[in-house]
């Protein structure tokens, strides 16, 4: 449904670029809604830069290294991270307008049918010194060793 809906708005609005939020749900839908528009893609911005071209900084290997690329071909489309900028400023109320389109429901090939909040386990580590993970390969054998750790 994001994906329709998102695709149909590009292409009545034909804007300059096309953004959305570096989250579980924007890298959901996000790439395929620049497939089909057949927009250039970098996903990931932590700093973004106008001069003539748009300049897009993403971090990789862990964010250990920062790259920069340029985005020469318009329109394209920019998925940031969120909390990588400063708040604007005081809030604002921007205008909202709606917007209806037709939903293809055979073109849905998904759908969410609940949510299962998982609860936490029940070991409450807040107050621990410290933790000590291990592995199955730690062999039953070997456990006396990880409990004289826990003291």
């Amino acid at each position: 449904m994001y994906v329709q809906a998102v695709t149909t708005l590009f292409e009545s609005l034909e804007p300059t670029a096309l953004l959305a939020l570096n989250s579980v749900n924007g890298l959901d839908y996000f790439p395929a809604v620049a497939t089909l528009l057949e927009l250039p893609l970098t996903t990931d911005a932590v700093d973004l830069a106008y001069d003539g071209c748009l300049e897009v900084t993403h971090e990789m290997y862990g964010s250990k290294v920062e790259t920069t690329v340029e985005m020469t071909e318009e329109p394209f489309a920019v998925s940031v991270r969120g909390g990588e900028w400063p708040a604007a400023g005081a809030p604002v109320d921007p205008p909202v307008e709606s917007f209806a389109f037709d939903l293809d429901e055979n073109a849905v090939r998904s759908r969410v049918t609940g949510f299962e909040e998982v609860g936490g386990g029940d070991v409450d580590t807040a107050g621990a010194d410290f933790l000590v993970s291990v592995g199955r390969g730690i062999k039953e054998k070997n456990s006396g060793l990880i409990e004289e750790l826990g003291g």
